[in-house]
Parts: structure tokens; sequence; C-alpha cells
């Protein structure tokens, strides 16, 4: 009986350190997603000339935004579309958060021609590709 008590004990602490490495690979691979991250300063001016911007607004523990990243990034990768990411648990990013009423992750932003364009949730690939014709990005 104490043999299986240790195996018990055993196969409880292999599962939390295998459930703690695939959830850091998944932050990981989130977070490092190959998205620009410019400086809301870079952001705001490049908004006020009227410039093209697509901002993908999101969050490392969101799961929706776990999945919905490699998606993103596969398709505007492919279609050479720069996208700025801006990280939803970053304080720097309150005050542009706030002025565009940014409050569900993921979010698309396209700021194009002074005009605002929005998406919010998650998209499967055949919509990205969809909406992202759509907007003529």
């Amino acid at each position: 009986m104490k043999m299986d008590k240790k195996k018990i004990t055993l196969l409880f602490v292999l599962l939390f350190v295998l459930s703690f490495f695939i959830y850091k690979n998944i932050i990981v691979e989130t977070s490092a997603a190959g998205f620009e991250e410019p400086t809301i300063e870079e952001l705001t001016k490049q908004i006020e000339e009227k410039e093209t911007v697509l901002i993908y607004y999101s969050a490392q523990e969101c799961l929706a935004c776990q999945i919905f990243t490699p998606i993103l990034k596969d398709k505007t990768s492919a279609l050479n579309i720069p996208v700025y990411q801006i990280d939803a648990a970053n304080t720097k990013n309150l005050t542009f958060v706030s002025k565009y009423n940014l409050m569900v992750t993921p979010t698309l932003v396209l700021f194009k021609e002074g005009k605002i364009t929005r998406q919010e949730g998650a998209l499967e690939k055949d919509e990205l590709e969809k909406l992202l014709v759509e907007w003529d990005v």
C-alpha cells in the first residue's frame, strides 16, 4: 500500500511539471510571435500622419489569443502585412488602450486614411483572410 502512495505522488508531480512546461511553451510562442512592438509614440505618430497601421491587441494569458496568434502570424507573413502588437498587460499602453477603447482580447484595429475599423475576437483562417481582403490592407 505504501508503494502505491509513492507512485501516485510521483505521478501527480510529473503531471504538474509537464503541465507547467506545456503552459510555458504556449506563452513563449505567443509572446514571441514575431509581430513588431513599436512604442506608443511611434504608433501615435503613424496614426496622426494617416498611415495604414494594423494593430493586434492581445494578452499572453488569453486562450483565444494563444489560438489566434499563429493564424494571424501565418496569414500576415504570407501577405507581407506588417502587424504591430500591443500587450494588454503592459501598463505603458494604458493611455493608448483607453483612447481607442481597446477592451477585448484579441482585437485587430486598422487605422487607414484617418478611419478606424476593428474586429474583436479570434477568427478562423478563412475568416481572417476574408477580413484582410475586405479591409484592403
